[in-house]
């Protein structure tokens, strides 16, 4: 973040510096040195064993049974364990990291940008007076967009803007050539994370508080008849969620290589100007896609 935190390492990672220039900004009065580590002595946790099951009757709960009984999920949380921790312990990190930007109030700098982020984040009262009115203007470029290709060109911009899309896009190096990067076009649209949320029996309290969640978002908009859309919404995702792959299918990394170009790619889904959208972007219209 600040030039002066990036000294803090300079010694380790070149012992034999015998002089350094000082840093070009003040250091904090709150800095000092490192923190010890936090690392904590590691291996496999016998404690979490349950010996009371063989191994070869559930070597899960033989392994990990103690585990099981004496960690529960917290009601906020979906898993629990090491990664959750670090996940943890990096987001309260991050935010005393900001939170002291923003008490600084620095003029200028990368610094200064994310301070006056955080508390332009945290100006309650500001984001209250201003109510929707900073939406409007893509509000309304959605409410206009009434053609596939008028559509498929808001899928494209809202990449990086406002709005969602039929289909995410990613860069990656090409799983089949990498010396060169690809872009990824994979199947999206949907408001829940994936297709069983709209499908499997367990989700049904989950699918009854998203359609109810989908008509408050309209109203507060205004939009117009926003019950009836919200159930135009719903009855779109459903249908996108029964073609979507199971988890199963998209690991199967030989159905997920298909290079094309836009011209095939806009044949292979049906007649939807899928050009539209990563051109919108500014991909080239002869580059191959995946």
């Amino acid at each position: 973040m600040n030039p002066s935190r990036l000294l803090l390492v300079l010694p380790l990672l070149c012992p034999l510096c015998v002089a350094a220039e000082e840093p070009t900004v003040p250091v904090r009065a709150t800095e000092g040195a490192p923190a010890l580590p936090r690392i904590q002595p590691w291996g496999f946790d016998l404690a979490g064993r349950d010996l009371s099951v063989s191994p070869g009757q559930d070597f899960n709960l033989h392994a990990s049974g103690s585990y099981y009984r004496n960690t529960p999920i917290p009601d906020d949380k979906i898993a629990i364990g090491g990664f959750m921790t670090l996940i943890e312990q990096a987001e309260k990190q991050v935010l005393a990291i900001v939170e002291e930007e923003a008490a600084l109030t620095r003029p200028e700098g990368d610094d200064a940008l994310v301070g006056t982020l955080y508390r332009s984040f945290m100006d309650e009262s500001r984001i209250e007076a201003l109510d929707d009115s900073p939406l409007r203007a893509g509000i309304e470029r959605i409410r206009a967009a009434s053609t596939r290709e008028l559509q498929a060109r808001l899928m494209g911009d809202a990449h990086g803007g406002m709005g969602g899309s039929f289909f995410v896009n990613e860069v990656m190096g090409d799983m089949k050539e990498p010396s060169r990067n690809a872009l990824y076009v994979a199947a999206a649209g949907l408001g829940m994370p994936d297709r069983d949320f709209y499908l499997a029996e367990p989700f049904e309290p989950v699918r009854s508080a998203y359609r109810s969640y989908l008509e408050a978002l309209l109203t507060s908009i205004r939009w117009p008849a926003a019950r009836q859309a919200a159930a135009e919404v719903w009855e779109l995702e459903l249908r996108i969620a029964r073609v979507h792959w199971t988890r199963t299918e998209r690991r199967q990394r030989e159905r997920t290589y298909n290079p094309m170009t836009i011209a095939e790619l806009e044949a292979y889904a049906l007649g939807f100007p899928g050009g539209n959208g990563p051109r919108a972007q500014g991909w080239p219209g002869s580059r191959a896609w995946s």
